[in-house]
């Protein structure tokens, strides 16, 4: 990769950061706290070095402040010593899977406004004939892989609380309730997000769409805006829908994986043999570009 590229990539690798917090949103078992520890030191450090972005920050004033006001929001919540979300204890980090909403609200916004950065970068590749195709590639794969990851946490969020929204109506007798009005609003919000997954994202092919459009459905399935299909109930619902995001999750991963490990690995080896002197000015030109397009 040309050395702008390599630029682009650091970009595509602070989101990735962003993206993995979502491992939070997962009910996992157990979670190991070397990554958490990993995630922590990478939130911050884009925006306390002279990193790509932070060079497109410094020199883009309006973007720059709301990007920045996004970081420290998600170093608060989700990495900070007094987040109530994630807390290490001792060798064990401990999550709180009654705010997987909190951490929707401070990813989502985050990951979508270093992508539109990284957008305006492309933009200045593409105009100086920079643009190499291994990242546009890399691009790609990793729009997927965070689409994926996205919906196969609002997915079983919507379920989770679908089945707790009418649990607890069965057990008023179908009254509606505090209980019941506090669950209505979080799968309210988990919708805005889904919607909000479904409005930024830029692919445009025949799978992904197909995802999507059954999340889509199975939010107007659960609103009662659109019927079940014959013989079917809701468990049948669900159960088809993780199977079509889990299957194109499987494949978003190992396409992205592909690409990922030896970029990465390119750009380690460089920003080594260089002393960390891989990246390129074009934090006004790329701004020029995006406001141009």
């Amino acid at each position: 990769m040309n050395n702008l590229s390599l630029s682009i990539l650091t970009l595509l690798h602070y989101n990735v950061i962003v993206r993995d917090t979502l491992e939070y949103a997962l009910n996992h078992p157990n979670y190991d706290i070397k990554p958490y520890q990993y995630k922590k030191k990478g939130v911050m450090i884009e925006i306390e070095q002279p990193t790509a972005l932070k060079q497109f920050i410094d020199k883009n004033a309006e973007i720059g402040k709301k990007v920045t006001e996004e970081i420290k929001a998600l170093y608060a919540a989700i990495y900070a010593d007094d987040s109530t979300i994630c807390h290490v204890s001792g060798t064990e980090l401990r999550v709180d899977h009654g705010q997987h909403i909190a951490i929707y609200d401070v990813v989502f916004p985050l990951h979508e406004d270093v992508k539109k950065i990284v957008d305006a970068h492309l933009g200045f590749a593409r105009k100086n004939n920079l643009l190499e195709d291994q990242l546009m590639r890399l691009v790609a794969a990793d729009e997927r892989m965070y689409r994926a990851v996205a919906f196969t946490c609002l997915y079983r969020d919507l379920e989770r609380l679908f089945v707790e929204y009418n649990k607890a109506r069965n057990e008023a007798k179908g009254e509606i309730t505090p209980q019941s009005n506090f669950i209505q609003g979080e799968l309210l919000k988990i919708v805005n997000h889904i919607k909000f997954m479904r409005d930024n994202q830029s692919a445009t092919d025949e799978e992904y769409w197909n995802m999507v459009d059954y999340v889509i459905k199975t939010v107007d399935q659960t609103s009662g805006r659109r019927a079940l299909p014959k013989d079917k109930k809701f468990k049948d619902i669900f159960d088809e829908g993780r199977k079509i995001i889990g299957n194109f999750l499987m494949q978003a991963e190992k396409n992205w994986k592909e690409l990922y490990e030896p970029a990465i690995k390119e750009l380690l080896e460089k920003a080594k043999n260089s002393n960390n002197q891989i990246k390129v000015d074009v934090a006004n030109q790329a701004n020029k570009e995006e406001k141009k397009n």
